[in-house]
C-alpha cells in the first residue's frame, strides 16, 4: 500500500488523476474536493 496522497492543482487536467493513481495511490483533483477558484492557502 502506498502512503502518498496527491491532490492535483486546478490547472492540471482532471484526467491526469486517473492516469497516475496506480503510481501514487489516492489521487484527488482540487476541483472535486473544494471546487473552483480556491486559494492555495485554503488548499494547504
Amino acid at each position: 500500500m502506498n502512503a502518498y496522497r496527491v491532490i492535483l492543482d486546478e490547472n492540471v487536467s482532471e484526467s491526469v488523476a486517473a492516469r497516475i493513481e496506480t503510481a501514487f495511490g489516492r489521487v484527488l483533483h482540487v476541483r472535486t474536493v473544494l471546487g473552483t477558484g480556491v486559494a492555495d492557502d485554503d488548499i494547504w
